[in-house]
């Protein structure tokens, strides 16, 4: 996935605003296709709520159909409330009509039910006049005629007469049945012939001016029944067209809501699908980036894995791959472990060059040491000559080597203090070996050399000391000589040997304080290196301060070894007032030698174990690879 120079935190966060946006992206686009679902849901109600209505339409025809047949002068004012709200049904389901697409169909319901209305009109006011029942309007005359005739009739008895009356009557309801022609043809002839029975019988004067009102009344009765069979007529084609075009108008309103319930349901299928599409493509992108993410992570954490290991083994020459992108962790991570790799590596090869170099400084001090031991050798021989040659000397003597007793007893005492200083800092290394890195076995091995250096600084003081006390004895006897003429001849020239060797020891010390001045030059120079990984070797530095505290108790010892000195000189300034003292201080020289030649073998141990320790580092150091 191709993204900017960010940072993995960036990248993440990212990743999660764009999973968030097309999540809100999904929802916008399902809320519309579902809000578009719903008024797709509510239109086809809709259009259902008004196939309703429609069919309302028809029951109310149909309602306001069979009121008409049975209808009273009490219920003509509802049958035109019920004709009012028709219409305003109509004009209502109007506007639904037309968004289907029925515009034309809801005009024509509109003009049938128009026409009705007109129709209906009419008819309530012929209905009016003619009667709604035998007993109401003209017909209700008839029959109010028809019974005054009755009673008139019955009143004089003719049976004939009342026969044919009810003829007449019987004809007349025929016709208002079924009016036609023929009925009336016969209704005319029954009125006829009742008319010409009453003449017969001279009963026509009796009721005379209701048969006139009667024959009125039909004649009336005969014009509405005519214009109500026409305008009935004419309100059933009304009706029939009306129930007919309200039952296309609902069929069509039917298939309609069906076309748009089913378009709908479509819809929703293909909305659920394309949601469920999105949802998967939504998914699957979000699985991918985490996916590569993830790979990106770990393939970054096992090449740390791999560099870190590299190093545990001791090759510094792996390197991380770096990118150009700064604000990546990862890549800052790599160019840090990669300067770390460089900067140990430089600590390496600077330990390696010191470590050669302090072995080849103990190699100079070997040398210097073998050049010593000649000179001693050849000081303690002229020595025991002079000690043998001033016997008189003895009493001082054994002072002198009382003293010289107890500060080997010193010496001693500072050989132990320095075995507990090496056994403190083999106690340091150790704890330096517990940090699993060899620059802390560096940091043991540079304090060991720092107290081998101290130790060797201080057997040189004291071979210094000797030696200028053996200068000034020398010089002394050869004094003493002097005075003795020529019987100190031979004394004088010994004399003048030792005080030869005194100066070539002398020397001999000025080369080996030069050599360890060196070691200590370079010993600073691995500590300057050492100091760079400081937070790796505290627990070596706790060790360090005991090993310190060890050398300070051996400096203490040097000083009581100083100050016991100083009481041999005091005794050697003795053997200045007499000449039997000489031999005491030729004695006091011999044992000094000797001493003197068991510090150097300490300083060649000490030098050997310097050039092991210097080796080993070195070999330690060779473990690493740093090209």
């Amino acid at each position: 996935m191709l993204l900017p120079a960010i940072s993995q935190k960036s990248k993440i966060i990212l990743l999660l605003v764009l999973s968030t946006l097309g999540f809100v992206l999904l929802g916008t686009y399902t809320g519309s296709r579902l809000s578009s679902l719903m008024k797709q849901y509510d239109f086809s109600n809709s259009v259902s709520a008004g196939a309703s209505k429609v069919v309302g339409i028809e029951v109310r025809l149909l309602t306001l159909a069979g009121m008409l047949d049975d209808l009273e002068r009490s219920q003509v004012n509802q049958v035109k409330e019920d004709i009012s709200v028709l219409s305003h049904s109509i004009e209502e389901n109007k506007v639904l009509l037309a968004e289907v697409g029925l515009k034309n169909q809801a005009e024509q319901l509109t003009a049938v039910v128009e026409e009705f209305q007109l129709s209906v009109q009419p008819w309530l006011k012929v209905m009016s006049e003619l009667g709604f029942n035998v007993d109401d309007g003209e017909l209700g005359r008839l029959k109010v005629l028809a019974a005054t005739i009755e009673f008139k009739i019955e009143e004089t008895g003719m049976v004939t007469v009342n026969s044919d009356f009810q003829a007449m009557i019987k004809a007349q309801q025929n016709y208002l049945l079924s009016p036609s022609e023929q009925s009336l043809s016969l209704f005319n002839d029954a009125m006829t012939g009742f008319e010409n029975v009453s003449n017969t019988y001279a009963m026509l004067d009796l009721y005379q001016t209701e048969i006139e009102d009667f024959k009125t009344t039909f004649k009336r009765v005969n014009r509405l029944s005519e214009e109500l069979g026409r305008l009935e007529h004419k309100l059933a084609q009304n009706e029939a067209s009306a129930i007919l075009l309200v039952q296309d108008i609902d069929s069509r309103l039917k298939a309609i809501s069906k076309q748009y319930h089913l378009t709908a349901q479509i819809a929703a299928d293909k909305t659920k699908w394309s949601v469920l599409a999105a949802c998967s493509v939504l998914a699957l992108i979000i699985i991918a980036s985490f996916v590569i993410l993830s790979v990106s992570f770990s393939k970054t954490i096992a090449a740390i894995t791999n560099v870190f290991n590299s190093i545990a083994g001791g090759d510094l020459s792996k390197r991380m791959i770096t990118t150009s992108n700064p604000k990546d962790e990862f890549n800052q991570l790599a160019i840090l472990i990669n300067q770390s790799c460089i900067n140990l590596g430089h600590l390496v090869e600077g330990v390696q060059v010191s470590s050669k170099a302090l072995s080849d400084d103990a190699a100079k001090l070997d040398t210097n040491l073998d050049s010593l031991i000649v000179n001693q050798s050849e000081v303690l021989e002229q020595t025991q000559l002079l000690a043998s040659a001033t016997e008189e000397v003895s009493v001082t003597t054994k002072e002198v080597s009382n003293s010289l007793e107890f500060v080997a007893d010193i010496s001693r005492s500072s050989n132990q203090a320095a075995e507990e200083g090496g056994s403190t800092i083999t106690q340091a290394i150790g704890t330096l070996e517990e940090v699993s890195t060899i620059l802390n076995s560096a940091a043991g091995h540079i304090q060991q050399l720092e107290q081998a250096s101290t130790k060797v600084d201080s057997v040189m003081d004291i071979i210094n000391g000797i030696a200028e006390q053996t200068n000034l004895l020398a010089l002394n006897a050869a004094i003493e000589a002097a005075r003795a003429g020529d019987q100190g001849r031979g004394f004088a020239v010994v004399a003048d040997e030792v005080r030869s060797l005194a100066v070539r020891t002398v020397d001999a010390v000025g080369e080996i304080s030069g050599t360890i001045e060196t070691m200590k030059k370079e010993s600073s120079k691995v500590i300057q290196y050492i100091v760079h990984s400081s937070d790796s070797i505290q627990a070596g530095q706790k060790k360090g301060m005991e090993a310190m505290q060890a050398l300070e108790r051996i400096t203490e010892k040097s000083d009581e070894v100083s100050h016991q000195t100083e009481i041999i000189f005091a005794s050697i300034k003795e053997l200045a007032t007499t000449s039997q003292s000489m031999a005491d201080s030729m004695v006091q020289i011999s044992t000094s030698m000797k001493e003197l030649e068991e510090s150097t073998s300490i300083i060649r141990d000490t030098s050997q174990a310097v050039d092991q320790s210097s080796t080993k580092l070195n070999s330690d150091c060779q473990l690493f690879d740093v090209s």
